[in-house]
């Protein structure tokens, strides 16, 4: 058994004492070991950033630190010389020198940091929120996900809201008063103007007749409450009557009636109190007529275009209009139909819009 052992251990003895201290070296060897290194490409990972050296700091966007023959002969992206050294290397951006990896703004180098990139430029974080982040008009915060822009701002979908009730619009629309956003319900509390029939604020087409403002639902006789077929009706103490019930309410009075303004109306031809007065047509609007004007019965003729209009028109300072010719005189903007109080007449007795009149006076 120790013969065995003696016997195998001289054969190991033997077998390490004949193996070379060191590989041998060649020319050849050495040439064939450089080519490799030069040729040397790196890996690209599934980010496609290069996998020679991990950045220490990957986030929000990668960038390589080497030392690499790879990079010889080409520019950096931002002194256009050719790059030596230590060598930024940014997925899509180009190459860059260390000390030249720095933020537009500030200058700092980022060659160790975090870094944003806007239009091509490299922007540290600090300097890139400050420049491009967008906050909230309501509570000063950066809006990062869904954004509303309104007004020339830019708000928080929950922070957009009535500057008076303060709730949230929604899908709502919302009206603008002084560069501040209404709902509708305010805006017309505000601005409105009121049906003298039934006291409910006033929207889309209405009645303008007796310097007042009516529903067309809610502008009848007001003795049987019935609409005026053809549209006449007859003035007494400044209500409207149908023709059938303005004689019987007024037997036996003394003084004659006398037609209201400024609805138009033809003045009796005898002071007798059975002298019926001339029927008169209410003028059928839009939008809010701040001073109400005189209907005729002739041909109405547009004040901005001069032809006839046959069909439907607005009315308003003593003038007829065309629908799409009821506008701003200044800005051409048409004017709303739907809510009152958008309007008024200038010097010149012309429409003009609530915003021109803010913006020009």
């Amino acid at each position: 058994m120790k013969n065995k052992r003696k016997k195998a251990n001289y054969l190991v003895e033997n077998y390490l004492n004949a193996l070379p201290s060191k590989p041998a070296h060649t020319p050849s060897r050495d040439y064939q070991q450089l080519k490799k290194d030069l040729t040397y490409v790196p890996k690209r990972n599934q980010h496609g950033s290069d996998d020679i050296k991990t950045p220490k700091t990957p986030r929000p966007l990668s960038k390589v630190s080497v030392t690499s023959p790879l990079y010889v002969g080409q520019e950096c992206s931002a002194c256009h010389q050719e790059v030596h050294g230590s060598v930024i290397s940014v997925p899509g951006n180009g190459i860059w020198h260390s000390h030249c990896f720095t933020c537009k703004a500030c200058h700092r180098q980022l060659e160790n940091e975090s870094y944003f990139e806007k239009d091509g430029d490299i922007y540290c974080s600090v300097d890139y929120r400050r420049l491009f982040t967008l906050y909230c008009d309501t509570c000063g915060e950066p809006v990062e996900r869904q954004v509303i822009r309104a007004l020339g701002k830019y708000y928080h979908q929950d922070h957009f809201i009535c500057c008076v009730c303060k709730q949230p619009f929604g899908d709502q629309q919302f009206m603008v008063l002084d560069d501040q956003p209404y709902c509708q319900e305010d805006y017309l509390k505000k601005c409105g103007k009121k049906c003298s029939g039934c006291g409910e604020y006033l929207q889309g087409e209405y009645i303008n007749a007796l310097n007042q403002e009516w529903h067309k639902s809610c502008f009848h006789c007001t003795v049987c409450k019935q609409p005026f077929s053809n549209g006449s009706f007859m003035v007494k103490d400044n209500k409207p009557y149908c023709e059938q019930h303005y004689p019987r309410h007024i037997a036996g009075r003394e003084k004659p009636p006398v037609p209201a303004k400024p609805a138009s109306y033809t003045k009796p031809t005898s002071s007798s109190p059975s002298s019926p007065v001339a029927p008169t047509k209410p003028s059928i609007l839009k939008p809010t007529v701040p001073k109400p004007s005189t209907v005729s019965h002739a041909k109405k003729i547009c004040h901005v275009c001069q032809n006839i209009i046959d069909g439907p028109c607005a009315n308003a300072l003593g003038h007829d209009y065309h629908i799409h010719h009821f506008q701003c005189s200044r800005c051409n903007r048409a004017l709303s139909s739907r809510v009152p109080g958008m309007w008024q007449g200038d010097s010149r007795g012309e429409l003009v819009c609530k915003m021109c009149i803010n913006k020009h006076g």
